[in-house]
């Protein structure tokens, strides 16, 4: 957007006539606020996908078959069939509830890159949070929130997960959105056997 001089005025229109971008920033304060806790890394755990294996359910297979219920996606990459990316559509009312559009995708896809959070929801449930970016075959490169059931393995994809200990890797809903988030805490998980 180009910059234009307005006597101290904004200078980015009042309405661009979408309504993605006619929200009211900032949401929230402006002061600043965290949650955290401390934790270590366990294990790690290196695997492949077989062609035809969706990204996010192949990734909880993972953990299931090695009772991670908390741990850090470092890494993921390969090719992709097809893919379908969320990001996120903000309105100013109710806060952001209005949750997510989709870049649907054709493939063959080049998948360069991904990292994202494994934990756990209120009722125990195996939840990930994985963001990456995808380029089609004319290089033109997309970015967002992967959705299960939409992104499947095209020769393979490879991902490194590492395991979260001494701390709680769970999700709690955020009262100012209304949306269930990460809110890791310094209490243990417990111990499961990774099913759902």
């Amino acid at each position: 957007m180009e910059r234009t001089e307005n006597n101290g005025q904004s200078d980015i229109p009042p309405s661009t006539g979408d309504a993605f971008y006619d929200i009211k920033f900032p949401l929230g304060t402006s002061k600043t606020r965290v949650i955290s806790a401390e934790g270590t890394f366990g294990r790690v755990v290196i695997a492949r996908l077989r062609p035809g294996t969706d990204l996010l359910s192949g990734i909880k297979e993972i953990c299931r078959k090695h009772s991670i219920r908390g741990g850090v996606i470092l890494c993921a990459f390969g090719s992709l069939q097809k893919c379908v990316l969320g990001y996120v559509r903000p309105s100013s009312e109710p806060h952001m509830r209005s949750g997510l559009d989709f870049i649907r995708l054709a493939g063959p896809i080049e998948f360069t890159n991904a990292q994202g959070m494994i934990s756990q929801s209120k009722k125990g449930e195996l939840v990930l949070h994985l963001h990456g970016v995808v380029a089609d075959r004319n290089n033109h490169s997309f970015a967002g929130h992967f959705m299960e059931g939409e992104n499947l393995a095209l020769a393979n994809v490879e991902i490194a997960i590492a395991e979260m200990t001494g701390m709680n890797m769970s999700r709690e809903v955020e009262p100012e959105l209304g949306w269930e988030l990460l809110t890791p805490t310094d209490k243990p998980a417990a111990q499961g056997n990774g099913q759902e």
